[in-house]
């Protein structure tokens, strides 16, 4: 049986979303070789190319968060309640380190299958 996916697959996968378990469930069932996964070539390409607009703008964020902290911190009143502004600063950075492994590592078992087949159109 032939299985075939798309980008949404991956994504799925790389940022562990909704249908993540049933997207799991296929790639397990193509590597105990019950089935054959075929994925468009294109469909790895594009998660990394959302990665990557996805850091740049966390980054950019992060950058504007930070500028904002440290005037809020001149304010005695404020520098108590930023504590909860540097984590979700810290968690942005911490989520695109997880999600690039991720897609990484969803990439490595889509390619490194023997029962993978990559389309290219």
């Amino acid at each position: 049986m032939n299985i075939y996916v798309e980008t949404n697959f991956v994504l799925e996968l790389t940022f562990e979303q909704e249908q993540c378990s049933s997207c799991e469930q296929i790639l397990q069932l193509c590597e105990a070789e019950k089935a054959k996964l075929i994925v468009p070539a294109y469909s790895l390409a594009e998660p990394h190319e959302k990665l990557n607009r996805q850091a740049r703008s966390r980054r950019e964020l992060q950058q504007s968060l930070d500028a904002e902290v440290r005037q809020l911190l001149r304010t005695a009143l404020y520098a108590s309640r930023i504590k909860s502004i540097q984590d979700i600063a810290s968690l942005m950075i911490q989520s695109n380190e997880e999600e690039r492994h991720r897609f990484v590592q969803c990439r490595d078992r889509l390619t490194l299958s023997k029962t993978t087949r990559l389309h290219v159109r």
